[in-house]
C-alpha cells in the first residue's frame, strides 16, 4: 500500500511540476501608453461617458499644496484617451477622485475634494451625459473642519482599528497612527480573547443584549438610546430626499 501511495504522489508531482512551467513560461505583452505628458495626479477608472468602456477621471493639485488656484479635474476618453475638463481651475487638493452615480440618472459623477492643508471641502461633479464634454455642474457636499487639537477617523469595515492624530505632539512626531483597540481596558473587549485578537461583526448584537439585560437589572438606561437611533434615521431619511429631490433639505428636530 505504501508504495502504490507513492507512486500516486510521484505522478501528482509531476502534474503540478508541468503546469508550473507552463506558467512560468507564459508571458503578458504589455503596451505602455501614455494618456498626458503634462498633467498627472490622482487616478480613478470608470464608465464616464456612457458608452460602455472605462474611462479615466484625473484630479491634478494646485500648487502650494492647494493654495494656488490652479489645480485642475480632467476625464480620459477611451480609446484616444481625448482630454476633456471637468473643472479647469480649482484649488485642488486631497487624496483621491471617485466616479460614482450620485443622482441615479445612468452617468457616473465624479467625487473629489478641494481646499489646502487649513481646509478641506467636499465637492461632487454632476455628469451632463452621455457624450456631453462640458457643462459639469459643481455641488458642495460637506466642509471638513478639523479639530484644534487633533482628529479621529473610524471606518466600519475595520472594526477593531481607529485613526488617531494629536496636534500637540511635536511636528516631526505629527501623523494619523492606527490604534488596535482590544486591549481589555475598553468597553466590552474585557468579555473577549486577550489583546490582538479582534471581534466581529456578530459580537456587536450580543453587546446589544448584554446593555439591555443591564438596564432591565439596574434600572439605569442604555446609550446610544432609541431617541438617538430616531436622531440618526431622520438624517438618513434627509439624505435619501436631498439626493432624489436634488436640493437641500431641513432635518427635523425629533
Amino acid at each position: 500500500m505504501s508504495v502504490r501511495i507513492s507512486k500516486y504522489r510521484c505522478a501528482v508531482t509531476t502534474i503540478l511540476l508541468a503546469l508550473a512551467s507552463g506558467c512560468v513560461a507564459r508571458q503578458f505583452d504589455f503596451t505602455r501608453v501614455v494618456v498626458d505628458e503634462n498633467l498627472g495626479g490622482r487616478t480613478a477608472i470608470g464608465d464616464i461617458d456612457g458608452d460602455g468602456y472605462n474611462d479615466i477621471a484625473v484630479h491634478t493639485w494646485s500648487a502650494n499644496r492647494g493654495v494656488e488656484n490652479d489645480g485642475k479635474i480632467s476625464g480620459y476618453e477611451y480609446p484616444t484617451w481625448k482630454r476633456h475638463s471637468i473643472l479647469e481651475q480649482g484649488h485642488i487638493f486631497g487624496v483621491g477622485i471617485v466616479p460614482a452615480d450620485l443622482d441615479a440618472d445612468g452617468d457616473n459623477d465624479v467625487v473629489t475634494a478641494k481646499g489646502n492643508d487649513g481646509e478641506a471641502h467636499v465637492f461632487w461633479y454632476a455628469n451632463p451625459g452621455g457624450a456631453a464634454t462640458a457643462g459639469w455642474e459643481e455641488r458642495k457636499v460637506a466642509t471638513v473642519e478639523p479639530g484644534s487639537e487633533g482628529s479621529l477617523s473610524f471606518n466600519l469595515e475595520r472594526l477593531n482599528e481607529f485613526q488617531y492624530h494629536s496636534r500637540l505632539e511635536s511636528g516631526y512626531e505629527q501623523g494619523f497612527r492606527t490604534i488596535l483597540a482590544t486591549e481589555s481596558d475598553r468597553p466590552y473587549i474585557s468579555r473577549w480573547w486577550p489583546p490582538g485578537h479582534i471581534i466581529g461583526w456578530e459580537h456587536t448584537f450580543i453587546h446589544e443584549i448584554a446593555d439591555l439585560m443591564t438596564a432591565v437589572a439596574t434600572g439605569k438606561p442604555v446609550e446610544p438610546s432609541f431617541y438617538d437611533g430616531l436622531c440618526n434615521q431622520q438624517v438618513l431619511d434627509a439624505m435619501q430626499l436631498a439626493a432624489a429631490e436634488k436640493t437641500w433639505v431641513d432635518v427635523p428636530t425629533a
